[in-house]
Parts: C-alpha cells; sequence; structure tokens
C-alpha cells in the first residue's frame, strides 16, 4: 500500500521501533550485556549515523569491553560527522560521556551480568 496515509503511519512506526530499540539497549547495558550488544550497535550505528544516543551507547559498550581508545575514536568520528554535515558539536551527554570515558570514571564500570534465578527471599520474623 503505498498511500501518504499509509506512508506516514509507516514511518512513525520506524521511529517508535528505533527508539524502543535503543530503549533495549539502555536496558542491556544497565544489566552488563555490553559484549553481547556490540555488534548489533555497530549495525545500528552504520544504519543512524547521526544519532548520539546510539553513538553513546555504543561508545559506552566499547569502553566496558575494554577498548577505550575505539570508544573515543567512534566520539571523534560522530563528532566529526556532525559538523561537516549539520556544522554543530555533540550535545552536553555525549561530551560528558567522553570526558567520563578519559578519566575513567568508575560510575561507567560494567555491572555484572545477572546469573540464574534471583535468590529467595529469607524470612525476617523469629519463630513464636
Amino acid at each position: 500500500a503505498d498511500t501518504p496515509w499509509f506512508n506516514s503511519l509507516r514511518e512513525v512506526l520506524v521511529r517508535e521501533r528505533f527508539t524502543a530499540r535503543l530503549d533495549a539497549n539502555d536496558v542491556a547495558l544497565r544489566r552488563g550485556g555490553h559484549a553481547r550488544l556490540l555488534a548489533d550497535l555497530y549495525v545500528m550505528a552504520d544504519e543512524y549515523p547521526l544519532d548520539e544516543r546510539l553513538a553513546g551507547q555504543l561508545m559506552l559498550a566499547l569502553h566496558r569491553c575494554g577498548r577505550t581508545a575505539d570508544a573515543l575514536g567512534r566520539y571523534e568520528h560522530i563528532r566529526a560527522r556532525l559538523a561537516d554535515e549539520l556544522g554543530i558539536d555533540p550535545g552536553p551527554p555525549l561530551r560528558r560521556l567522553r570526558q567520563r570515558v578519559l578519566t575513567a570514571h568508575p560510575g561507567l564500570d560494567p555491572v555484572p551480568a545477572a546469573t540464574g534465578p534471583p535468590a529467595a527471599p529469607v524470612p525476617r520474623q523469629l519463630p513464636p
């Protein structure tokens, strides 16, 4: 179906799907899934080269995988691309992430991935 209404709806759904993927990436990064996400993040970054949120996710995953130089290289790549194509600098969140990577901020350290089922709750009552 190639109608103006359907085309606009398709564009909205594509944007919503992309945003949902970014949200899922954020969750996976918080849970320590940086190594598993790395390949997908590279593919997405090639598809959306000017997306700063995605660039930040890729930088964080690279840093957590011990590839800090690559993470800083990705920052320079998007900085140059934004300057060339749009005439702007990266936004404050991406600049802060770069600074945190440069200083090896402890808040960027990976969180151990959760394995196995959660532990059973321990009763907190004394017997009668």
